[in-house]
């Protein structure tokens, strides 16, 4: 069957959320992936009781767990009041055959994605979005590879957890020694297996991502430089301003100024 996107939608669940397909069963395939939060997901045939208790496999829900979702089996789902979930669902057709569950880590590359996906369909653009749908679902496939080709290293879903809190906290302390002790291994080892699943070395991927919070910054708030290089954990502003302008071409203060939001 032809590649078709038929919606697209984030939502943070309520704390109240629950799901179960037997009350909204699915015409399509759902690609469902966890952005934020913590729960559970339980699949069970497609005949299961009302109690879900059927055999059935659980799975446990963070950031970077993505489904593959249709009406051949029962969904039961549920999460921590306290962590609520948000998701990406993205409902469509054909696609072929894909895995029903990859933990992908770091979630950011994929999350990007999704998040075109979305955008696309909000402007109306189906072609577009179709695109970029085939682009998540190649990336769902070669995370299935890597996690089977892997060694299932336990290493590799603590560096994917790392990759993203660096993405979402780029200004904490982030030394390679720091991060090693909490994957439990030697500095050397944690960063030769972070720049295999990443492209770069520890200190390359913390500076990109603080480069690029610092890009948001300046186009979008009124903050100082100097403050921005404190927030971002820069030694001090000749710090920042030199590694930015090495890695954007211009300086902070000019690129504040070529990027400053057009007012009507």
């Amino acid at each position: 069957m032809e590649l078709a996107v038929n919606s697209a939608a984030r939502f943070h669940c309520a704390s109240d959320w629950s799901w179960d397909t037997v009350q909204t069963p699915m015409p399509d395939r759902d690609l469902w992936a966890v952005l934020a939060g913590r729960g559970m997901l339980r699949c069970l045939p497609a005949d299961a009781g009302a109690g879900g208790r059927d055999g059935g496999r659980t799975y446990p829900l963070g950031r970077g767990d993505v489904f593959v979702l249709d009406g051949a089996s029962r969904i039961v789902a549920e999460h921590d009041s306290d962590d609520p979930l948000t998701v990406v669902a993205v409902h469509f057709e054909g696609g072929g055959t894909l895995p029903f569950h990859v933990r992908v880590a770091p979630m950011e590359f994929l999350a990007g994605i999704l998040d075109r996906v979305l955008r696309c369909r909000l402007q109306g653009d189906d072609a577009a979005a179709l695109r970029w749908l085939q682009a998540a679902l190649d990336e769902i496939g070669a995370s299935a590879g890597q996690a089977a080709t892997s060694g299932l290293d336990p290493t590799h879903e603590t560096i994917g957890r790392l990759a993203d809190q660096i993405r979402e906290r780029p200004g904490d302390d982030w030394r390679v020694g720091l991060l090693a002790d909490r994957a439990h291994r030697s500095s050397q080892h944690f960063a030769r297996v972070f720049r295999s699943l990443t492209g770069k070395s520890p200190k390359e991927y913390v500076l990109e991502a603080r480069i690029e919070a610092a890009r948001a910054y300046l186009r979008g708030s009124s903050l100082p430089v100097k403050r921005i290089a404190a927030e971002l954990g820069f030694h001090d502003e000749f710090h920042f301003s030199r590694q930015f302008s090495r890695r954007v071409g211009v300086s902070p203060t000019r690129y504040r100024m070529e990027n400053r939001p057009v007012t009507p």
